[in-house]
């Protein structure tokens, strides 16, 4: 039972009204009186058997539950962003890494080819030394 002004009354009834996956209710009966100022407060009557206050609990618990669901995902999301950012720096310093060793490879391929030229001539002089004295 409810009363109060028209407005309020409507405003109730679409509250009541309720259809989601733990709740469909299927009508509302409606008998209209003069109100009697009988009603302070408003309560839930709950008979025998009745599961309301546990379907309660478990919408309760579902709010929580999607609550956190969420905050992960958004804690989640961040995290990802983190190592994203990550993997994009360890490839920027892994391509500095490869150029680096590239670099030092022509370094030491240049530094070799003028070590293996002076190899070279002095072999060259030691041959025509040792062939000038008929050594070989």
């Amino acid at each position: 039972m409810a009363e109060g002004d028209d407005d309020k009354l409507k405003w109730f009834e679409e509250a009541i009204d309720i259809k989601n996956t733990l709740i469909k209710v299927s009508f509302i009966e409606k008998d209209y009186s003069a109100p009697k100022g009988d009603f302070a407060n408003f309560y839930k009557v709950v008979g025998p058997g009745e599961t309301d206050s546990r379907l309660d609990t478990a919408a309760d618990h579902l709010k929580e539950l999607i609550s956190a669901v969420n905050s992960m995902n958004n804690n989640l999301g961040g995290k990802m962003d983190v190592m994203i950012h990550l993997q994009k720096e360890t490839l920027t310093n892994q391509d500095d890494l490869l150029n680096e060793v590239k670099d030092s490879r022509k370094d030491l391929k240049s530094y070799l080819d003028r070590r293996f030229e002076k190899l070279e001539s002095g072999v060259i002089e030691m041959r025509i030394a040792l062939r000038a004295k008929g050594i070989i």
